[in-house]
């Protein structure tokens, strides 16, 4: 792979520091920099702000180990000490369901936490919940951060992929804690549904570099430079 890379014509990286890194690795200083376009076109119809529900959290991801549900879910355990009507759904479905329900159950939590399964279109969930959550202890980027921002979510994350940094720098809208931190976890949540609005902030603006639009004409470019050097 390295020797792939270091006979391409352009090595496109999708943060900063993952750029920097390549450029280290492969004795370059021309890796470009394009976010991943993990967003459709900006939609015509605004986000509705006034369509989330207070002290309702919301997660998404496959129910495996590299989510860290069971992190999340201690951590909810003490939101609720603090919020005893805090509300975590979360939805999607794998391998863990049985030991999370299990542990939903010896946490008392069956009241505050639901696991809804499988959803097709996460959408409609980000406009109903006040804050998401992302409790992952690796990802490749976290493109679910990017759907929860642009749906107007406050969001709190684990510092689970380079990405982070720069997804925050650009739409500083939560918290950032360290991967499998319950107390930072918890601390956090309890932070973001104490400053809870009733309007919900859009940061559509801020998500346009993150659109499939936005990233093909980038990638366009990108390959017509090359073409253009070539003749």
């Amino acid at each position: 792979m390295k020797y792939l890379l270091k006979k391409s014509d352009i090595v496109v990286a999708m943060d900063p520091l993952t750029a920097k890194q390549s450029n280290s690795i492969l004795k370059r200083d021309d890796t470009l920099t394009i976010p991943l376009p993990a967003l459709p076109m900006r939609p015509s119809i605004p986000i509705n702000t006034h369509a989330h529900t207070p002290y309702s959290v919301l997660a998404a991801g496959r129910l495996t180990e590299q989510k860290g549900f069971d992190t999340l879910i201690d951590a909810f355990r003490l939101v609720v000490d603090t919020y005893p009507e805090a509300k975590l759904t979360i939805c999607g479905e794998g391998e863990d369901r049985p030991a999370l329900e299990a542990q939903i159950k010896s946490l008392h939590l069956e009241n505050n936490i639901h696991l809804q399964g499988y959803v097709a279109d996460i959408t409609p969930y980000l406009r109903e919940n006040s804050l998401f959550v992302l409790s992952s202890r690796r990802e490749g980027y976290g493109a679910v951060l990017l759907e929860a921002l642009d749906a107007g979510c406050r969001v709190v994350t684990t510092d689970c992929t380079p990405a982070i940094r720069d997804i925050f720098m650009n739409t500083p809208a939560g918290s950032v804690v360290s991967v499998d931190n319950v107390s930072a976890l918890s601390t956090a949540i309890i932070k973001e549904l104490a400053t809870f609005s009733s309007e919900r902030t859009s940061h559509s603006d801020q998500m346009d570099r993150y659109r499939i639009n936005v990233g093909g004409d980038l990638y366009l470019e990108a390959v017509r430079s090359i073409k253009k050097s070539m003749q």
